[in-house]
């Protein structure tokens, strides 16, 4: 498959994302799928989600509990993505910096450290950053359920 072909179906799906089942109004958070992100609704409003989690803490204001969920939800997304960013960074970096310190093709000289140790810094950045991430999306479930367990607290 071409490159723009396969840019141009991820698109067209990923637009195509969403549910059409509305929850009955009432206190509790549900959790629905708009425009191909995570959005959520309590008391008939809609909340944005997004890809760092949009107005997460705002659909849970009122549980302390759900409320530092929802933060460290959207700290762990904010945080791994941009890890994964400098590695993306730092991989492509490495790959310059040893392209432009290798030696010519018939010379027998090594090619010098410093790209590779670039280009493996960047690796680890990034892999890194996808395990926070990772790691990160549990409490998004967490903060919707502790809201939702709060309502029924006495």
């Amino acid at each position: 498959m071409r490159p723009h072909a396969a840019v141009a179906a991820l698109v067209c799906c990923s637009l195509g994302c969403s549910s059409a089942y509305m929850p009955h109004p009432g206190p509790r958070l549900s959790v629905v799928m708009d425009g191909g992100t995570i959005g959520y609704v309590r008391d008939g409003k809609k909340y944005e989600g997004g890809l760092f989690g949009g107005d997460l803490e705002e659909a849970v204001r009122g549980n302390p509990q759900a409320e530092a969920y929802a933060h460290e939800f959207k700290t762990g997304v904010a945080t791994g993505f941009a890890t994964t960013m400098l590695g993306v960074a730092g991989m492509v970096g490495g790959v310059v910096v040893t392209g432009a310190q290798a030696p010519p093709s018939d010379s027998n000289r090594p090619i010098p450290v410093t790209g590779p140790v670039i280009l493996g810094a960047g690796l680890v950045a990034y892999v890194v950053g996808l395990i926070v991430m990772l790691n990160a999306a549990p409490h998004l479930y967490d903060a919707v359920n502790a809201y939702n367990d709060g309502l029924s607290s006495p």
